[in-house]
């Protein structure tokens, strides 16, 4: 059983056993004592414990704790204290055995020490070992001006491409070894390339002060980074342990929702059943069978829901084979649903009107009265979206409406206008010829009823039937209280009142005006005036109309005469040339028997 120490190792924290902290501890001595005399020491041993730090995460693979084995096989490949020289690590009071040293690979960076934009060019040459990354410059240039996606390209890379930061980032970068010797040789060639750019060699009392700088900015940077690091760990923390309970708390939400939807979709799909086989295309079976795949289609993604919940709030999975199986069968009723669809959506491609005349002549009562026939009312829940439900196997549709025109002769026409759609216009009249009748007129009064109703053998395909009465300018039409719908053309000359159940109304050259609506005597007495003048007129042209008529069928009449007189002259005239004729031949024939004879 051994100790275990937390250690921050290149800015990252590691839960290390007794063993390998203490040989780590030996290695980073080692360097120390090995560097400590040399330019950008501290910069050198940061490198490396950063690249150690990212070497035993790699390692780690989900363990908690770092073991001696994963850190001597970090110091393999970093390289072991007696390769550069150093005191060797006393291996009494360790595993001598050692693994083979490897080599890191390439890795794309941004070099920002040799950038004229960003450095994605200079990354790009270094790892692939272009010396001048000129050409790739030029390279990106020749390709954006020629258009295409090389300008995107390179912003993209500009932003998701790192920084090559560290030595161990720019060795990764041209695919050097990431080791002890080729860190400090890369830190070293750094700090003379910054001395030859003041133009003279830096004194060690330079040296001291920049190694003095970098140890201070190093512990203002640790501490910074200390404090963010404590205060990101708090945050997580609380993440870690409000976040399930939360994800929790809202599973339950989202099962206890979904389970009341599913409820209230099984009522309206127990609703819908009775209607399917009146709506579906096919026999009854295909009704049945299209609210199967409705259901089936509606239910398998809402139980992929609840699972999903139930896996927020306790993790539990639907197995592969169920889950598989489900999905399987929604595809499945898809298909058939689709099918259902389609066959169903072609019998509504053509519509089509039938027209039924229920009366047309003059009444004895210049005022029709309109009232209710037959009425079928239901106001519970078990109708199809409140505007129609079954009766007797039937469906029954309420309110057809009445409409008022005016007509245009002195008669009323009272014509019930059916509508229907089919998969062809005939299959449409047909369908709307179907429509039981919904008005009868007795001479003084019409009945309509306020429902329609549609015969079981046939389907539900846009039916509707309407009343229009044409009513003959002059007449008057009385509308019943509490009939609905109604309408008509209204004079729109006239102010009041437009409520046409409960009022008479008077049929005018401009519209209907209401006969009893209150504050309207003088408008009204007005309105049968001109009704009455109008009327008048009417029957003034129908009266010339009719003489103009008669006088050109005894024109007609006299040139007949004259033609039959002709035609009876020239009959006669015919007769008598025949007559003429027959005795000729008669004397012809007598001469050729008394030639025969003698």
């Amino acid at each position: 059983m051994n100790k275990i120490h937390t250690i921050n190792l290149g800015g990252n924290p590691f839960t290390v056993d007794e063993d390998a902290y203490e040989y780590l501890q030996a290695y980073i001595r080692s360097l120390n004592k090995h560097f400590k005399n040399s330019p950008g020491c501290e910069e050198i041993i940061s490198d490396i414990e950063s690249r150690i730090s990212e070497l035993l995460a790699e390692r780690l693979e989900g363990k908690s704790i770092v073991t001696l084995r994963e850190v001597k096989e970090v110091i393999a490949i970093m390289g072991s204290p007696e390769e550069f020289g150093a005191d060797p690590i006393d291996e009494r009071r360790f595993d001598p055995e050692r693994p083979k040293k490897e080599r890191s690979g390439r890795r794309l960076f941004k070099d920002t020490d040799d950038k004229i934009i960003s450095g994605v060019c200079s990354g790009i040459a270094a790892y692939f070992g272009i010396n001048d990354p000129t050409w790739v410059r030029l390279i990106f240039a020749v390709m954006i001006l020629g258009g295409g996606i090389s300008f995107w390209l390179y912003i993209i890379l500009a932003i998701i491409l790192p920084k090559a930061d560290s030595a161990a980032d720019r060795l990764a970068m041209r695919g050097e070894p990431i080791d002890y010797a080729s860190i400090a040789k890369k830190v070293q060639d750094e700090i003379e390339h910054l001395s030859s750019e003041f133009g003279s060699p830096v004194d060690p009392n330079t040296k001291r002060q920049m190694d003095a700088g970098f140890n201070s900015a190093k512990k203002v940077f640790s501490k910074g980074s200390g404090i963010l690091a404590s205060l990101f760990a708090f945050i997580g923390h609380i993440i870690r342990n409000i976040l399930p309970f939360a994800l929790k708390i809202v599973s339950i939400i989202i099962i206890v929702a979904l389970s009341f939807m599913v409820i209230g979709l099984l009522f309206g799909w127990s609703m819908l059943w009775p209607y399917a086989s009146h709506f579906v295309a096919g026999p009854k079976i295909a009704g049945a069978l299209s609210m199967m795949n409705l259901f089936f289609l509606v239910m398998i993604p809402f139980v992929f829901i609840v699972m999903l919940g139930a896996r927020m709030y306790n993790g539990s999975r639907l197995p592969k084979s169920i889950a598989a199986g489900l999905g399987g069968l929604w595809l499945l009723n898809l298909m058939g649903g689709i099918s259902f669809g389609v066959n169903t959506a072609r019998q509504f491609s053509s519509t089509s009107n039938s027209d039924k005349i229920v009366y047309e002549g003059k009444p004895g009562n210049d005022v029709i009265l309109i009232e209710y026939g037959d009425k079928k009312n239901r106001e519970d829940i078990f109708t199809l979206f409140g505007t129609a439900w079954i009766e007797d196997n039937k469906i029954v549709m309420p309110k057809v409406p009445v409409h008022i025109v005016p007509s245009d002769d002195d008669q009323f026409h009272i014509v019930q206008e059916n509508i229907a759609s089919g998969a062809s216009n005939s299959e449409a009249i047909r369908r709307a010829s179907n429509i039981q009748d919904v008005a009868k007129f007795d001479g003084k009064t019409l009945f309509v009823n306020n429902y329609m109703e549609i015969n079981k053998n046939d389907k539900l395909r846009n039916q509707h039937a309407s009343i229009f009465i044409h009513v003959p300018i002059g007449k008057q039409v009385k509308i019943t209280e509490n009939m609905w719908p109604v309408d008509g053309d209204l004079d729109g000359n006239k102010n009041g009142p437009w409520s046409f159940d409960g009022q008479q109304w008077l049929m005018t050259k401009n519209g209907l005006v209401c006969q009893d609506c209150i504050g309207q005597n003088e408008d009204n007495k007005d309105a049968e005036v001109q009704a009455a003048g109008e009327v008048q007129q009417l029957k003034d042209q129908i009266k010339v109309n009719a003489d103009v008529l008669t006088e050109q069928v005894k024109a007609q009449t006299e040139i007949v005469k004259q033609q039959t007189e002709v035609i009876k002259s020239q009959t006669d005239n015919l007769k008598n040339k025949i007559d003429h004729q027959s005795e000729k031949i008669k004397e012809k024939v007598q001469e050729v028997k008394e030639r025969v004879n003698n």
